[in-house]
């Protein structure tokens, strides 16, 4: 491997046997197939006589397994580990691997005396549990320094002067009591100890039976060898999760399938390979590859007077940090000069550089295998260093010009080793987004009826976490823990769907001499979730539309059709069925790529269509394409909506399908949406009888939802987050015109001047829509995004934020529900009868195994406080439902434990653009929705890693010797917030109204600061554009 630096003395290497030979990779052991279990049905019911259901119930099995016994008392410390520094400080160490390596020294060395005095313990690196205090000392605060101890570093090298610094931080006492009378916002680190525990037996009795487990986190355990083989040899690898959970009649212990991707454990240049990385894929590998762990797989030399051993499994390992942009024999390295206190490192002037490919063959006595020419994948390179700004290959650049590049990359820290000399370690989970192909393969392999679901947990998943261990054995028991052996059984009810309403019209509508009479209906009653629009009119439809454009891109109704004829039909029949269904709008211009003036290419063709045809923000343009084009979307959405004009992309060939009038029926829901129209109403008299008729509280509610979208794995460093509001207009809850900020990248709460800004903008627009009313009095909030580790931030924090935005708007006290949608869980049903679930499809009568719409579970899984409940509003399509869980963190309505669940479900079936009732309230679906397409803004931006503005990691600054002081938690995020404050002051990439906003004055938008991406108008008029 090239020298870093050359301000030491020559080295001088010792005599290295086999020196530059090459390991070979081990061959993979076989596949651990999962065993076979029933894929369809429903699930047998628990053979318990105490349990049976009433007042209507039914019984359907969870997979939860009932602890009858936890350990009743743990003392928790915080755990430091460091080391003299050469400047009388101390080093300490924060990454996760030095961490997990230096606790394991620790316990070796016994320097607390765990072993010695017996002490039961636990640990997730980051904190240590145990049944007695260390020391015999019970004070929170207690601090403790450990003597020196011996401790291999990552890089080889022996430490013999490492120490612990322990602090005692809590004592976590009466812990079943705690788990059955505590607020769930108080829990999150009893949980996090008792899942430790857990944790930690699994380990051990892994360890018994042989059987090779991957831990992943915190508490998902993968077969190492369970796994389907996907595209480029990519793993869809099968675990499972773990979890103590509290349940409202004692602990439960939380199991569920878990299927992640893994990289395989192959050479880097054989993954190469097999990815078939070429162009476009470059980018993708080296994104599934982004802080992976690599091993040196050739011999290297050691050197007299080291401490570090390079061959050791320690020093082999390595951390991707890129590709680099040229192969080994033309990529260089260059010495470095001696350190200067203050200065960046610099190249040595007269040093030439060296290529990898030189280095390796003539200093580290490597001979590469004969695939190894020039532009193979064995001569990538890959740079294991500090990561480094790449200027992309260039051949026209002189010699000259790339020395100067590969010069800052030596001197920035990059370190360059031929792909075909690492290996990728096993059992790594790829944390990077995959695109559309391997996204496809994990959800077919993630995929599991619940008949198949429940079989994996009971004859595998159960074995795995020691309850159902073989010989007798209770591993759990070491622990204090007393586990069931059998997945429970809970009491449930079910919701009734809500009856749909649509327009009321005695006249049955026609138009030409050939269409037909037709029966209107006005009201749906879902079935199974589901309703169609035939023969419905919307309930309200937008008036004054202009016209409605279609452009046509090449080939979108495939290869050889006849595009002219078929864009002439498709305009036809879409505008027919707007009129179907009420909407009027005018006849426009359709147009095609490359004819009468469109020019050739996608983005020409819609530029022209944006700069000569959609003129008028009262227009609608169609954009048929032939199949997803992300790039495309994410470009001209963008103008299109910060120009305050309504676009929609379709795929062409959907227009001639068999179900083209369901298609055709979608399209009309998203027009009718975009532009202020509602599809439907709930029923008034339900709604009333769910509010009590208390003071008419359904003319003076307002119901918001809020979620913050994050741009994933694979996004640039320090990319924002996106922080939408929506706020129902109207007293039917079906339109939710929304705001949109952008704030701190990875931040799960809402910053307070964002929420409160975004509050009063949908207050504003309640009170236009419902003049002359003054102000809603009451408030049904859905917060979607967090985590229950985050409930008393948001307890403590947003709640108040909003109340404070409402009073001083509204000069008067809030009546304040606030429901968080949680979706991120692994709770699931499954039917125990046939008259719970629903056949397979329409020409399957196996039984799906799922339960029906409308589930609703308040007991037995659910937590004791606050009030939280499960429910199930939607018919699952594919593999095993997921029901949301709501946490009431607060109820000032007083809707109760029966109103508040029955309006949720009712709120399920007001996702305007579909006709199934969705997973979870609607409200926090469009929100999410909204996020999305903030996300769809920057997508250009996060796809150039080059495209100003940039991510300045803060400077370190020096101590008085003259060394780098790390860069604090709050410093990054201060450089992350300033980012999203930049981009969004960017017009280019979030938009910019810069003109007064001089509505008229019954607009909600005069005179209010216009703070969102969009042009103005899509708000004024009320309609989801996003949708």
């Amino acid at each position: 491997m090239p020298p870093k630096s050359a301000n030491k003395p020559q080295r001088v290497a010792i005599d290295t046997p086999y020196l530059g030979n090459v390991d070979d990779v081990p061959h993979p052991p076989p596949i651990d197939p999962p065993p076979r279990v029933q894929q369809d049905g429903i699930c047998p019911k628990l053979r318990n006589e105490d349990v049976s259901s009433t007042n209507g119930e039914v019984m359907v099995r969870s997979n939860y397994v009932q602890v009858s016994k936890i350990p009743q008392t743990l003392h928790a410390y915080t755990l430091k580990f460091t080391r003299p520094a050469k400047d009388q400080g101390r080093i300490e160490y924060n990454k996760r691997r030095e961490i997990r390596d230096a606790f394991q020294a620790m316990v070796k060395a016994d320097v607390l005396k765990l072993g010695a005095g017996k002490v039961s313990y636990v640990t997730d690196f980051k904190k240590l549990w145990t049944t007695m205090p260390i020391n015999n000392v019970l004070k929170i605060g207690y601090a403790h320094n450990s003597k020196e101890f011996e401790y291999i570093q990552p890089n080889g090298k022996t430490i013999t002067n490492l120490r612990v610094e322990l602090t005692y931080v809590d004592h976590l006492a009466d812990i079943q009591q705690i788990l059955q009378t505590k607020p769930l916002a108080e829990l999150p680190e009893y949980i996090r100890a008792l899942n430790a525990t857990v944790a930690q037996c699994i380990e051990e009795h892994q360890e018994q039976t042989g059987k090779k487990i991957d831990r992943i986190g915190a508490n998902r355990f993968y077969v190492s060898n369970g796994y389907k083989e996907m595209r480029g040899m990519l793993r869809a690898g099968r675990g499972y999760y773990t979890s103590i959970r509290p349940g409202t009649d004692g602990p439960l212990l939380n199991i569920n399938p878990a299927t992640s991707a893994f990289l395989p454990p192959i050479k880097v240049s054989d993954f190469i390979k097999m990815m078939g990385a070429v162009k476009d894929n470059r980018r993708y590998v080296s994104q599934l590859l982004q802080g992976a762990t690599l091993k040196i797989l050739y011999i290297r030399a050691n050197y007299e007077g080291s401490e570090i051993n390079y061959n050791s499994e320690a020093a082999r390992l390595k951390v991707f940090a890129q590709f680099g942009d040229y192969d080994f024999r033309k990529q260089k390295f260059y010495e470095l000069e001696d350190a200067v206190v203050g200065q960046p490192r610099r190249t040595k002037d007269g040093d030439l550089g060296t290529t990898v490919h030189d280095y390796f063959t003539q200093t580290a006595n490597v001979s590469f295998p004969p695939e190894a020419i020039d532009g193979s994948f064995e001569t990538w390179c890959v740079n294991v260093g500090k990561r480094v700004k790449m200027e992309g290959k260039n051949t026209n650049r002189s010699d000259d010009e790339m020395d100067e590049i590969m010069r800052d990359q030596s001197a920035r820290g990059a370190q360059w080793i031929p792909a075909c000399l690492l290996q990728i370690v096993p059992g790594q989970m790829i944390t990077t987004t995959l695109d559309s192909g391997h996204t496809g393969e994990m959800i077919k392999h993630a995929l599991r009826l619940p008949a198949a679901n429940f079989g994996l947990i009971e004859e595998e998943g159960l074995e795995i976490i020691g309850v159902k261990a073989e010989n007798g054995r209770q591993p759990l028991a070491s622990a204090n823990f007393t586990v069931e052996k059998e997945l429970i059984e809970v009491p449930a009810t079910t919701l009734e769907q809500p009856m749909l309403h649509f327009k009321n019209n005695s006249m049955s509508k026609t138009s030409g001499p050939k269409r037909k009479s037709r029966k209107q209906e006005t009201t749906k009653m879902p079935v199974l979730g589901h309703w169609n629009l035939s023969n419905v009119e919307f309930a309200e439809t937008p008036s004054q539309l202009g016209k409605l454009h279609m452009l046509a891109l090449s080939n979108c109704f495939g290869p050889s059709a006849n595009t002219s004829t078929l864009l002439q039909q498709a305009y036809t029949v879409l505008r027919r069925k707007l009129e179907d269904h009420g909407i009027s709008i005018g006849n426009g211009t359709t147009a095609e790529e490359s004819k009468n003036n469109v020019p050739s290419g996608a983005e020409g063709a819609v530029k022209h269509l944006f700069n000569n045809i959609h003129q008028s923000t009262k227009d609608c343009s169609i954009i048929l394409i032939p199949e997803k084009d992300y790039k495309l979307y994410a470009t001209w959405k963008r103008h299109f909506d910060f120009s305050g004009r309504q676009v929609l992309f379709a795929t062409g060939s959907k227009f001639s399908e068999v179900n083209s009038q369901n298609f055709l029926s979608n399209l009309a829901l998203k027009v009718n949406m975009k532009f202020g129209g509602v599809s439907h109403h709930l029923n008034a008299d339900t709604l009333d009888k769910l509010f009590g008729k208390k003071s008419n509280i359904k003319n003076n509610i307002i119901v918001l939802g809020a979620d913050i979208g994050h741009c994933g794995a694979g996004g640039k460093e320090g990319s924002p987050s996106v922080a939408c509001v929506v706020g129902s207009v109207d007293n039917r809850f079906m339109s939710y015109p929304g705001s949109m900020r952008l704030q701190r990248g990875g931040q799960e709460h809402i910053e307070d001047e964002h929420l409160k800004s975004m509050v009063k903008e949908r207050l504003h627009a309640w009170r236009h829509a419902h003049a002359p009313v003054a102000w809603p009095t009451h408030m049904l909030f859905y917060r979607d995004g967090i985590s229950e580790s985050q409930f008393k931030y948001c307890i403590d924090h947003e709640i108040s934020t909003i109340k404070d935005a409402y009073r001083e708007l509204c000069d008067q006290d809030l009546q304040l529900t606030f429901v968080v949608c949680g979706k991120r869980h692994n709770t699931r049903f499954y039917a125990t009868e046939a008259s719970q679930t629903y056949p397979l499809n329409k020409n399957d009568n196996r039984l799906n195994g799922n339960l029906q719409p409308g589930l609703l579970v308040t007991k037995v899984v659910t937590n004791p406080t606050p009030f939280n409940f499960f429910l199930q509003s939607h018919k699952a399509l594919k593999g095993t439902a997921r029901s949301a869980h709501y946490h009431v963190l607060e109820d000032g309505m007083n809707l109760g434990e029966t109103a508040l669940p029955q309006l949720t479900m009712m709120l399920c079936y007001t996702f305007g653009r579909s006709t199934t009732g969705v997973s979870y309230a609607a409200p926090a679906y469009i929100a999410d929705r909204l996020c999305e397409r903030g996300r769809t803004y920057l997508r250009e931006w996060n796809a150039d890693p080059e495209m100003d503005p940039k991510f300045e990691m803060p400077s370190s600054e020096k101590d008085q010797n003259g060394k780098n002081v790390r860069v604090s938690q709050e410093e990054i995020d201060k450089a992350k917030a300033d980012l999203a404050k930049l981009i969004s002051e960017t017009p280019t990439l979030w938009g910019k109204y810069d003109k007064p906003v001089n509505f008229d004055e019954d607009s909600f938008l005069h005179g209010q600061e216009w703070l969102n991406p969009w042009h103005p108008i899509l708000n004024d008029r009320n309609g989801m554009f996003w949708m």
